[in-house]
């Protein structure tokens, strides 16, 4: 049975590289509402044997449970179904379970997953390096790792999901869905069948529109995805705020992606004589060596006319990334400047980030004028704040200062808190980040929708502001001591 198992995975392995091959790439959905799944649960943790489970009772899903599961209680949905793969034990009643178990119930808490979050996607592509099958790959802009219109879409086997689509049009090459030994793709016809039947409804809930092409890319110059556009882009990027802290001072901009990034980025003009796998091979050189294993790449053919190639250094000194590409860009602009030019490019192009953060890159020790470095500067600021306050401090002990105060900022909590002399405290509580919160829409009852034949993303901010009374500074102990002085001069 393994080695039935295996050879069916390594055929699937195949026919998604080769499919790839022709510039079409593969986009596999990652979530799930599997019972296994971790994510998937309030406390982040599969239920113990011991635990009471609950299941939502107004929002209908389909969850895929474990061969063997034994739990003590089961609190099963309204509306909703419970798959479980063939030959499996259920056990109702408490159990011994080694080691630590909750006493509380376990909750099961299905996730807004939506097309568009790239965050739920993994690719398969030629152009994209290491050659992994069904990965996530940092140098993949946001815009190319959400299925493009010449691309597949998979949805895995042994596995149920919940997909909402909020765009008005979507547009694929193909979809496949996983049954229990085989993937079921999907036409223009029976996808629709498919979303109007209550299996569908549970997989893709909000009823969305697509468009499936069933074509092919026959162009040797790659295939546009589209994406990158300013019609799907912007809602791509709503599931990207905010951009996440970077490694590096000096992030270049990247067509397609989001926010921007330490990487490398080689563009170029192509011409008709241009074909991709040609690129791609003189890329496999250089990238699939043993000392550029670290380094991913990703290339994409934008709708200007332009080859946009991404490398991401993964490597401690965060030098290699940079290191190949120059090799790359000298081989490109030998081959641009050349009277043949069997390549078929002009005009080629080097963007990369070199001052890295990190005190251990040879790149992060970026100083300006004055020779220092910014954490040197950063040290001589503190430093001259805590003398400041020892003075302060020392004064406030030394003429006794009624009703002086001192702030202490604990970064590693949430809270502000005010120590007062002889004076009672008072806890501040820090505004409130703003959270997302959402509201799902009821569906019917639905069939298996693995072994069987408009929502919308309300975001509500809320801020706390505290009221400190009728005084809402504190007082300069500097300005009190020469008040002081001043009476007593008169006095």
């Amino acid at each position: 049975m393994q080695r039935k198992l295996l050879s069916i995975q390594i055929f699937i392995y195949f026919n998604l590289i080769v499919k790839c091959s022709t510039g079409q790439d593969v986009k596999t959905w990652r979530s799930s509402m599997n019972f296994n799944d971790v994510r998937n649960w309030k406390n982040g943790k599969i239920p113990c044997s011991n635990q009471k489970v609950i299941f939502p009772s107004e929002t209908p899903v389909a969850i895929f449970m474990p061969e063997v599961l034994q739990v003590s209680e089961m609190l099963l949905p309204m509306n909703g179904e419970l798959v479980f793969p063939e030959n499996a034990v259920l056990k109702i009643g408490g159990g011994l379970e080694k080691g630590q178990c909750p006493n509380d119930d376990a909750e099961f808490i299905p996730r807004m997953d939506f097309w568009y979050d790239p965050s739920n996607w993994n690719i398969t592509s030629s152009r994209a390096f290491p050659k992994k099958v069904s990965t996530r790959n940092s140098a993949v802009p946001h815009a190319f790792q959400i299925p493009c219109p010449m691309d597949e879409a998979w949805f895995p086997a042994d596995t149920t999901f919940r997909a909402h689509v909020i765009y008005p049009m979507t547009r694929v090459s193909k979809i496949y869905i996983g049954n229990k030994d085989s993937y079921q793709e999907y036409n223009q016809d029976k996808f629709d069948m498919l979303i109007r039947s209550d299996t569908g409804k549970l997989l893709f809930p909000d009823f969305p529109r697509f468009r499936i092409s069933e074509s092919t890319c026959t162009d040797v110059t790659g295939c546009e995805c589209g994406n990158e556009g300013h019609e799907v882009l912007p809602t791509i990027c709503k599931f990207e705020v905010p951009c996440p802290e970077l490694s590096c001072s000096d992030p270049i901009k990247v067509v397609g992606h989001c926010c921007p990034m330490c990487a490398a980025k080689i563009t170029f003009k192509y011409e008709w004589s241009f074909k991709m796998d040609g690129l791609m091979q003189m890329y496999d050189k250089y990238l699939t060596t043993e000392k550029f294993q670290q380094v991913e790449s990703f290339t994409s053919k934008l709708s200007t006319r332009h080859i946009q190639s991404i490398f991401v250094d993964n490597s401690p000194g965060k030098q290699l990334a940079n290191e190949v590409v120059l090799m790359i860009f000298d081989a490109l602009e030998t081959a641009s400047t050349t009277g043949s030019n069997p390549i078929g490019i002009r005009e080629p192009k080097l963007d990369m980030s070199t001052l890295w953060n990190s005190k251990d890159d040879n790149y992060g020790n970026y100083t300006g004028t004055s020779g220092m470095s910014s954490g040197s500067v950063a040290a001589v600021i503190m430093a001259i704040i805590c003398a400041i306050l020892a003075i302060a401090f020392f004064i406030y002990k030394k003429r006794q200062i009624p009703g002086f105060s001192f702030a202490r900022f604990d970064l590693r909590g949430e809270k502000i808190e005010l120590e007062l002399g002889t004076t009672p405290h008072e806890e501040l509580e820090p505004e409130e980040s703003p959270r997302s919160s959402k509201s799902e829409e009821k569906s019917k009852a639905f069939d298996n929708p693995v072994y069987g034949t408009n929502i919308t993303d309300e975001i509500a901010t809320s801020s706390n502001e505290d009221n400190l009374g009728g005084k809402d500074y504190v007082e300069n102990p500097m300005f009190m001591i020469f008040e002081d002085s001043e009476k007593k001069e008169k006095s």
